[in-house]
């Protein structure tokens, strides 16, 4: 079977798209997103974002990291798909989009970049989830490495765990990428962001994902990044990411209120692959 797709990416984060709805496919599974993301055998990407008819809006998606695994939310795909959207189906500037993790507004800005809303963080520790204690002052604390950490957990649709280092170049994100992921205390894993603050409104972001490793940008990581420093008073919104692939923008009014993500959103080519 041909399989069509498209190529795609958002500060270096890369997607292969599947419209379900164009190619008139009924399912999709673990083994065939493997294949698609493999950068040797494959298409080559981060994720595989998979299009499909909505519940109750004309359209939904769902995410497949590369390992074949499944992600409930991706801040860099969700801006991608709206991109798609927009220009495929010739939707709106501002619509709306099913999520894995509820609903996603979109908003298409101008020179390429998209805005997606990513809803309200969850900050209790049996949402995110995670089995460590949110100790008085905001910060959960484990060892690993063979030193102590501490770090801000949160949700977004998918678990986060953000810790301020002074070198983010330095810091070893995927020795204790891999640490959080085999951690009993993190029983789905988490995405964890290493952010360096540079100033109030200007961060440095390095993100290893689970099922992925290390990414060029992680939007959803981007955002958790940045909600951490604001609740701990090192930022303040909005605030500029710098990471590996470019540079994304979150504003958030603070807690209760969603979480907004911007940056480029590239179609990079369309293809076909025999699956």
């Amino acid at each position: 079977m041909s399989l069509a797709f498209v190529k795609m990416h958002g500060a270096g984060n890369d997607f292969v798209l599947i419209d379900s709805l164009s190619e008139n496919l009924a399912e999709f599974d673990a083994p065939l997103a493997q294949r698609l993301a493999d950068r040797r055998f494959g298409v080559g990407a981060d994720q595989i974002l998979w299009v499909e008819r909505g519940r109750d809006l004309p359209f939904a998606y769902r995410i497949f990291n590369a390992d074949g695994s499944t992600a409930g939310q991706c801040g860099n795909g969700a801006r991608c798909i709206a991109a798609y959207l927009h220009r495929h189906y010739g939707l709106p500037k501002r619509f709306s989009i099913e999520s894995p993790a509820g609903l996603v507004h979109a908003r298409i800005l101008d020179a390429g970049a998209v805005e997606v809303s990513l809803g309200e963080p969850s900050l209790q520790a049996s949402q995110v989830p995670m089995a460590l204690a949110v100790e008085s002052d905001g910060l959960v604390r484990f060892a690993a490495l063979g030193k102590q950490w501490q770090g801000t957990a949160l949700s977004l649709g998918n678990p986060h765990l953000v810790i301020e280092v002074d070198d983010v170049s330095s810091a070893p994100l995927t020795e204790l990428g891999a640490c959080v992921q085999q951690s009993p205390s993190f029983p789905d894993g988490a995405n964890l962001g290493l952010v360096e603050v540079q100033s109030a409104n200007l961060l440095r972001l390095r993100v290893f994902e689970r099922g992925v490793g290390e990414t060029l940008a992680c939007g959803s990581g981007a955002c958790a990044a940045a909600i951490a420093m604001c609740l701990q008073g090192r930022s303040q919104s909005p605030v500029e990411l710098s990471v590996p692939g470019g540079l994304l923008k979150v504003r958030w009014g603070g807690v209760g209120d969603s979480v907004y993500l911007a940056g480029p959103a590239e179609f990079v080519y369309a293809g076909v692959m025999d699956s």
